[in-house]
């Protein structure tokens, strides 16, 4: 049993991307974009008559959201609506939960651009996702630091074809694998499903903004005693306005 599949890799052995496929595994290649750098592949494919974009990442170590905002640029060319990226991101989702003995955070920049990217493009952190309250990290350094560099993120469309998600044992390496197991025969595909982003609870910005929206909903309602609307009303009209924040 061999693979196949696409490879980047850099002069030296510093960094390279791969997107590899069993021989007996069935999919169709359309287009490619292969950085001759050794930071990124993107792969326009069908897999089980799903066209979906792939992508594998080794990001900076540097606080560069230009990358990732070349990134959303080649992802975006082939106009699929079901993406997977995958990687070494070089930046963590959320410092409390995905960082061990650190003194500060790094790249706040790229993490910024990171999630406009998630946004923009309907991505999810589907590891966190499925593991809210966990703190399991999957590189560790010098001084017993650690933190959850490398993980998978995804459209919101085929959340409900991943079985499982998982970060595993390293060996002889820094990093550990990460894993995740997408199973596209056992669901009807949809259109995903609305969740809400927990760490949305940490922006001061989207906190100052629900406060402001949920006294505007009460003011109005108190404002004309003649109105008798019942709690859940007031709560439908709450969550209503976020929508559009």
């Amino acid at each position: 049993m061999g693979i196949c599949g696409e490879i980047s890799s850099y002069s030296s052995k510093s960094r390279g991307v791969a997107i590899l496929f069993k021989n007996t595994f069935e999919f169709k290649i359309h287009d490619e974009t292969i950085d001759l750098m050794g930071n990124f592949i993107t792969v326009d494919i069908t897999i089980q008559d799903y066209r979906i974009t792939l992508a594998a990442i080794y990001g900076p170590n540097n606080d560069d959201p230009v990358f990732f905002e070349n990134i959303k640029h080649k992802i975006s060319r082939y106009s699929n609506s079901s993406i997977v990226v995958a990687g070494d991101w070089n930046v963590v989702q959320d410092y409390d939960m995905d960082t061990l003995h650190y003194r500060s955070e790094n790249n706040p920049q790229s993490k910024a651009k990171i999630h406009e990217v998630m946004h923009e493009l309907d991505l999810l952190d589907i590891w966190r996702q499925q593991h809210p309250f966990d703190n399991r990290y999957s590189w560790r350094g010098p001084n017993h630091k650690q933190s959850r560099l490398d993980y998978f993120m995804i459209t919101s469309d085929i959340e409900a074809f991943v079985v499982s998600s998982d970060i595993g044992i390293s060996y002889r390496s820094d990093h550990s694998p990460v894993l995740i197991n997408l199973k596209f025969s056992s669901q009807i595909r949809g259109k995903g499903t609305w969740k809400f982003n927990n760490s949305l609870l940490r922006e001061t910005e989207f906190i100052e903004k629900v406060k402001g929206d949920i006294k505007t909903v009460i003011e109005e309602y108190e404002s004309d005693p003649s109105i008798d609307i019942e709690t859940e009303d007031k709560q439908f009209n709450i969550s209503y306005q976020l929508l559009w924040i």
